[in-house]
């Protein structure tokens, strides 16, 4: 129950007042969740649109094959021969090379126009993630702070009026109690000023 000295400093409890910043918090991150989770979609959709555009530019039939060793079992003579040729260049193979260094030897696989198409669709994803996460900071920021600078004190609004009616249901049963202990004390002074 509310004391009077507190309705009268119109002031909060702290504890009154985090509640009222962590519901506003709470709501801007599930407002925050709505807006990660929307982004998530439109990444999925510019990859998407990217990998098809890279599709059409290259065409269907456009892949890397990769050669995969043959096991020694089951080889001829002239299989040797040209294996024994094929080990002078295996002596070559760094077996400490990175994925990195894999990738940059694929690029004499590639023609220079494809290469260009797969750079400018990768790049046009990148600055496409770049400007979505930037729009999205910026709406985080909005929307957090509308939901302080509203929420916060439309919950200190709502909390004084609790206050109020308590203090009021307050003084009306300490009026009742008063009637109740002295039930004649309000009749008495009835009759003496119907008296005057």
């Amino acid at each position: 129950m509310v004391s009077l000295t507190e309705v009268k400093e119109n002031k909060p409890s702290p504890a009154e007042v985090d509640k009222a910043i962590s519901e506003a918090i709470n709501d801007a991150e599930a407002s925050a969740k709505e807006v990660e989770e929307k982004i998530a979609e439109e990444i999925n959709a510019a990859e998407s649109q990217a990998e098809a555009d890279l599709e059409t530019e290259l065409g269907p039939g456009a892949t890397i094959i990769i050669k995969t060793e043959q096991s020694e079992g089951g080889e001829t003579d002239d299989d040797n021969e040209s294996n024994n040729d094929d080990s002078d260049s295996e002596d070559d193979f760094d077996s400490n090379e990175t994925l990195q260094e894999r990738v940059e030897a694929l690029k004499d696989i590639m023609s220079p126009e494809q290469r260009q198409l797969i750079v400018g669709s990768i790049s046009s994803t990148k600055n496409a993630i770049i400007s979505l996460s930037h729009k999205t900071g910026t709406l985080l920021w909005y929307l957090t702070t509308t939901g302080l600078v509203l929420g916060v004190p439309l919950a200190l609004s709502i909390l004084h009026e609790t206050q109020l009616t308590e203090l009021e249901k307050e003084m009306n049963l300490q009026q009742s109690s008063n009637d109740i202990l002295a039930p004649g004390a309000s009749s008495a002074s009835g009759n003496d000023e119907t008296k005057k």
